[in-house]
């Protein structure tokens, strides 16, 4: 018999949360007598969909207050500068941490600010004195990211209660011009840093860096729309916020007679290991609904016997008791048959799984060889860097095309995967993303970011809110991606009602238009999350399909009362529109010459509509 066994050490925040260990092989059978050089077994982690009780954070947020980020933040205006919508992110993170959070900021331009920089202070009855410190911030010098984020980690380990869960985020709109290496910053390996590049012109190399040598951080950008910087704030701190789970462990024992054995193990970021036959793979923090999947390779010897029999267990560290905890109800037998003839399909998860693995490899490996091109090219070439990087990003984006033409034609899972229900597009859509960004040479943010996200398994923001692996946000997460939307809707409309979008007449008309248009790109975005949500509940078949079926329910009432909030809010809109074009028409007409004078009048009964009686106006009112 060989046996396949799942051990989990972890912390969870009560014996009620269970954090979910399951093993999905590829195929259920395997030929008897073959042998299988490569087994897929696909590994899945997951997190309590709910926070039961959640652990306060000490959060430091170090903020590039260089020079550039006093430039306007929209080509052809004046205001808001970069550093002003920076603020009202910040201003939306404070007001959304709790009472027993703490907050630090660390302002950096070439050096500490320190008269804009804090300690840890309390937010119970410190948000006052943290917005007032966030509006003191100003825009001046050059950039260098090591001293604030020295800084914000001497912070966190200067604390003296260190039982809080400590995350950096970090934000800056520049290249780092200090010359620092980060390949040997082993001070980044304590906490979590989360960085966002903002604007073009930012470091995404630098960031993306400082992000995978930090213990689980991730790197988004905004590069379009800046104000949406509150949105890429406010998903990532609904994950900091409802942190079930830390330093999870996962062990693969194989105890077989036939020596089954572990060849690989594919984890993106997360750190994994195989020693004496024994598959290691160490998750640092987990968030309420969560999904972890990697794949581990295994060499299954031929063997007459009628079936493998794989046993996985599961143990897990309670946070509040802190004691070791035997999960019985964890424990899964999975039965591999060994008949005469295999029939079985692939199992559609484990595939997807695997070509998603596959497609991140490609591009870690570009990522390498991108660098390395432009640095040979530099060398050869001279300081023109701008042109340099746009030729090797073309270069990078002919190979990039090449490796997915080729996976899609060789791989045996992409192949049978477009016969089945595998879904595969979402890749194929990203790659080719990808490749026209790479030729038009308009950076590698983009590819930078999705690195990130698949790496850890985590919802990072690729340039807009709106580019997203939707598999990957949990419900917090779009919970407060829905907050930051509706203030931005009440903002815009108390603009709307300011701004020069008010014709002579007094009427709203500009700003009505405008709110539909931004209403119809929000329930198109809601549309396509609904679409895709299917996919976000697939469960293996030991999983409770009550709890999916809850979850999915929950997840599909929340999208469909955002949308019938989109709808109402487009109602009102073209209420006030139409409002609006009437006392335009009224007015017209009554200003119309009277009297002798000569006035040519066109009837058009279909330019002209009918007035209403509750505006006030009869068809006595025409001349």
């Amino acid at each position: 018999m060989t046996t396949l066994q799942l051990m989990t050490g972890m912390q969870v925040t009560s014996a009620g949360d269970k954090v979910k260990v399951t093993a999905i092989p590829i195929l259920p059978q395997i030929k008897a007598g073959q042998e299988c050089s490569d087994f897929e077994l696909l590994v899945r982690v997951e997190a309590p969909p709910v926070l039961k009780r959640r652990l306060p954070i000490d959060l430091v947020a170090v903020l590039d207050v260089s020079g550039s980020m006093g430039l306007a933040a929209a080509p052809q205006a004046k205001k808001p500068s970069r550093l002003d919508l920076v603020k009202k992110a910040m201003k939306t993170i404070i007001m959304h941490l709790h009472d027993d959070d703490r907050l630090a900021i660390v302002a950096f331009n070439d050096k500490v600010v320190t008269e804009h920089t804090t300690n840890l202070c309390d937010i119970a009855g410190g948000r006052v004195s943290a917005e007032r410190m966030v509006d003191e911030l100003v825009a001046k010098g050059d950039t260098a990211f090591k001293p604030g984020l020295t800084r914000a980690i001497e912070i966190l380990d200067e604390r003296p209660d260190k039982n809080r869960l400590g995350f950096v985020v970090l934000l800056s709109d520049g290249l780092d011009n200090s010359g620092v290496k980060w390949n040997d910053a082993t001070m980044l390996v304590k906490y979590p840093v989360h960085t966002f590049g903002f604007s073009t012109g930012h470091d995404p190399k630098a960031l993306l860096t400082i992000a995978q040598l930090s213990r689980g951080g991730t790197y988004s950008f905004i590069d379009g729309n800046l104000s949406k910087i509150t949105h890429a704030f406010a998903m990532c701190l609904g994950g900091l916020k409802t942190v079930v789970a830390v330093d999870v462990e996962v062990r693969i024992s194989l105890h077989s007679t036939y020596a089954v054995t572990i060849k690989g193990i594919e984890s993106g970021g997360y750190k994994s290991s195989i020693e004496s036959n024994v598959g290691v793979i160490v998750i640092d923090l987990l968030y309420a609904g969560e999904v972890k999947n990697f794949i581990v390779h295994l060499h299954v010897p031929a063997r007459p016997a009628d079936h493998e029999a794989w046993c996985v267990t599961g143990k897990y560290r309670d946070a509040l008791g802190a004691q070791l905890v035997d999960a019985d109800h964890l424990n899964q037998w999975i039965k591999i048959q060994r008949p005469a003839a295999v029939d079985a399909a692939p199992s559609l998860i484990v595939q997807d799984q695997i070509a998603r693995f596959k497609v991140l490899d490609i591009l870690v490996k570009l990522h390498d060889e991108f660098n390395e091109l432009k640095n040979v090219a530099l060398i050869k070439k001279g300081d023109d860097e701008i042109h340099i990087a746009k030729e090797a990003q073309r270069r990078v984006g002919n190979v990039l095309q090449s490796k997915l033409d080729e996976l899609k034609k060789s791989d045996k899972y992409w192949k049978d995967g477009h016969k089945s229900d595998v879904d595969l597009g979402g890749l194929e859509k990203d790659g080719d993303a990808m490749v026209s960004s790479l030729r038009r040479g308009q950076g590698v943010a983009y590819i930078y970011s999705w690195i990130s996200s698949h790496q850890m398994q985590r919802a990072t923001t690729m340039g807009s809110p709106d580019k997203v692996a939707i598999a990957f946000l949990t419900p917090r997460m779009r919970a407060m991606l829905y907050e930051a939307q509706k203030q931005q809707v009440k903002e815009e409309d108390g603009l709307h009602q300011m701004d020069q979008g008010t014709d002579h007449h007094g009427c709203r008309c500009v700003a009505a238009e405008d709110s539909n248009r931004r209403i119809d790109q929000r329930l198109e975005m809601w549309c396509k999350l609904k679409r895709e949500a299917a996919g976000l509940f697939e469960q293996p078949p030991s999983a409770a399909e009550d709890l999916t079926a809850v979850f999915q329910d929950a997840s599909l009432e929340t999208i469909n009362r955002a949308m019938h909030h989109d709808i109402y809010l487009a109602v009102v809109h073209a209420s006030n529109l139409r409002r609006c074009r009437e006392a335009m028409l009224e007015s017209n007409l009554t200003n119309l010459p009277h009297g002798d004078g000569e006035v040519e009048v066109h009837h058009d009964h279909e330019a002209t509509p009918p007035m209403h009686d509750d505006q006030g106006t009869s068809g006595d009112k025409a001349p």
